[in-house]
């Protein structure tokens, strides 16, 4: 089996990253770092990470897909924003050569129970979300926020996901 970097990204102006280095004796931990907005840093996160593995490891990255709609209202400004985030990320995996997935929130959200309940609000969802990660990562526990706990779900999803 070869080394496999797995990558996951919440995308946005407070996203995340989320990645697992699969060895092949099965010897990996999740890890997760802050997000760079701008697509140079980006890559110098991608590269950094590429430096530690080495060469010759298969590259799998995990994108939270977004729209141009977050639920309420945002000026067109902000929506603009959020989309250039996520083209910096899609950008940076496809220069270091990654097989990208596309996922919507709704997909990995359902697959691990942590959709948005009846009259739940925002923060208390993202709450949930955070404490969500926490229980399935409990090796990340104290490094688990409510800004990158996505990102840790996402990367849980695709792990399940490549099993």
């Amino acid at each position: 089996m070869k080394p496999t970097l797995l990558i996951a990204i919440d995308p946005g102006k407070k996203g995340a990253l989320s990645w697992r280095f699969i060895s092949p004796d099965n010897q990996n931990a999740p890890n997760v770092m802050p997000l760079a907005i701008g697509a140079w840093e980006l890559q110098t996160q991608i590269a950094a990470l590429l430096e530690v593995v080495g060469e010759g490891v298969t590259r799998i990255a995990w994108l939270e897909e977004v729209s141009g709609f977050a639920g309420t209202p945002h000026p067109g400004s902000a929506m603009f924003a959020f989309g250039r985030a996520y083209g910096h990320a899609e950008a940076a995996l496809a220069a270091y050569d990654f097989e990208i997935h596309k996922i919507r929130p709704q997909a990995w959200q359902k697959a691990l129970g942590g959709l948005s309940r009846r009259g739940e609000e925002k923060r208390d969802h993202k709450r949930r979300l955070a404490s969500l990660a926490r229980e399935l990562t409990p090796t990340l526990r104290d490094k688990i926020t409510i800004l990158n706990a996505d990102a840790v779900l996402i990367l849980h999803y695709a792990c399940n996901t490549l099993k």
